[in-house]
């Protein structure tokens, strides 16, 4: 059966979890919901996409990839592939193909949510 392990606080609504080659947990986040339910009603309405990942060893969260909605609105979910990560839309044809660098763990930065 499942047992509860740990839990953490995203500060984003989460969606889809992906374990990465590193070990990692990766989470596809939409860090506003309600412009999220907007943009689910209205494609033009951008949404906010973020992308976390979670430490298994340590529970430590860190926010991977994240913008306001200009290169990928809604991200629903980050799967990691050594150095890059595939960023898919709950809506949006395609993927974004971010490339992480030699450190997989280190985060990039995360621009500023409020308009």
């Amino acid at each position: 059966g499942l047992a509860e392990r740990a839990r953490f606080d995203a500060d984003s609504a989460v969606d889809n979890i992906e374990i990465g080659t590193d070990g990692a947990l990766w989470i596809g986040a939409h860090p506003k919901p309600l412009q999220f339910v907007g943009h689910a009603k209205d494609a033009s309405k951008r949404s906010p996409s973020q992308v976390l990942r979670l430490d298994p060893q340590t529970g430590a969260v860190s926010t991977m990839y994240q913008n306001l909605g200009q290169e990928v609105s809604g991200s629903s979910v980050g799967a990691q592939w050594h150095d890059r990560l595939l960023i898919g839309s709950v809506f949006e044809p395609g993927v974004i193909d971010v490339r992480l660098g030699v450190k997989a763990a280190a985060p990039v930065a995360a621009p500023p949510l409020s308009p």
